[in-house]
């Protein structure tokens, strides 16, 4: 994300929602392709290990194809700072930490969603598990790939003029997507929870456009790389517990669990809206980068 900073300022969120929708398109994709390897391979074993040597061939391209953008890397970079510094730049900024908290909540949501959503489906509906796979995925990621696309056109589109537009879009996206969490526990239909799967998608989408650009608006260029690292390290803490909290509800008190554990989810996004407001009304200002 650092890299792709360096190339795009003014096109900055459309490069990274194209970036991000790529996500989507593996997960939209890939249970049909780990079918197709396992048919071709005759085993787990060798699927893994298939698809774990494409992932390190994939970096070895990596290594040799990806470049800093030469007029950014002197003028933005002005040396490789150490790590007391990226630390004091990260966590001594408050803008960092709030639009931070955004990207948490959705980690949280996400987690247990891919976790738990084709079993709550499946156990509540009484309906076949890869079914309610199929139907808890697909919709979801589609809705939140156009989404996301949308997003960081609309986002390029106003962000010159109104620099906290990206701010101001995202706690929109969190407080639009509550809700549309919080259905996904309580409808009364397979039918209905799958609209609001795909509602949920098209927030997350919309969030998700500004994750990094939004902390890129408030660190330091030369810090960027170093901010990615610390968001991931405190997102996927915090958000690796989700899992855990939806089996605990589910293995206790059954569906009624899992409806407990989505009103959870969509309580944590509302949390992040006020957190990241605090920021919009009385940080972001003060700790704004102008490039």
């Amino acid at each position: 994300m650092s890299l792709l900073a360096s190339y795009h300022r003014e096109t900055r969120s459309v490069a990274f929602s194209i970036h991000q929708a790529t996500l989507y398109i593996g997960l939209m994709t890939s249970g049909v392709l780990a079918a197709w390897s396992l048919g071709l391979l005759g085993s787990w074993r060798r699927v893994f290990m298939a698809f774990g040597g494409a992932g390190l061939l994939l970096g070895l391209v990596f290594i040799f194809a990806l470049r800093e953008a030469p007029d950014r890397a002197a003028a933005d970079c002005g040396g490789r700072p150490g790590l007391g510094e990226s630390v004091a730049a990260y966590f001594g900024n408050p803008s960092a930490l709030l639009a931070t908290s955004g990207f948490v909540a959705i980690v949280f949501a996400n987690n247990a969603y891919l976790f738990w959503a084709p079993t709550f489906m499946a156990e509540k509906f009484g309906i076949d598990v890869g079914k309610a796979g199929g139907d808890t995925m697909l919709y979801h990621h589609l809705f939140a790939f156009a989404a996301i696309l949308l997003g960081g056109w609309i986002t390029d589109r106003f962000v010159g003029r109104m620099p906290r537009f990206r701010l101001g879009f995202q706690i929109v996206a969190l407080l639009c997507g509550a809700p549309a969490l919080y259905f996904v526990g309580k409808c009364g239909s397979a039918a209905a929870m799958i609209a609001m799967t795909a509602a949920y998608g098209v927030f997350r989408g919309f969030f998700e456009v500004n994750t990094h650009a939004s902390v890129f608006d408030v660190v330091p260029a030369r810090f960027r790389a170093s901010a990615v690292g610390f968001m991931l390290l405190i997102a996927f803490f915090v958000g690796g517990l989700s899992g855990v909290m939806m089996g605990s509800l589910s293995h206790c008190m059954g569906v009624r669990g899992f409806e407990l554990g989505f009103a959870l989810m969509a309580a944590a996004y509302v949390l992040a809206a006020v957190l990241m407001s605090v920021s919009f009304f009385f940080t972001f200002h003060r700790n704004r980068i102008r490039e």
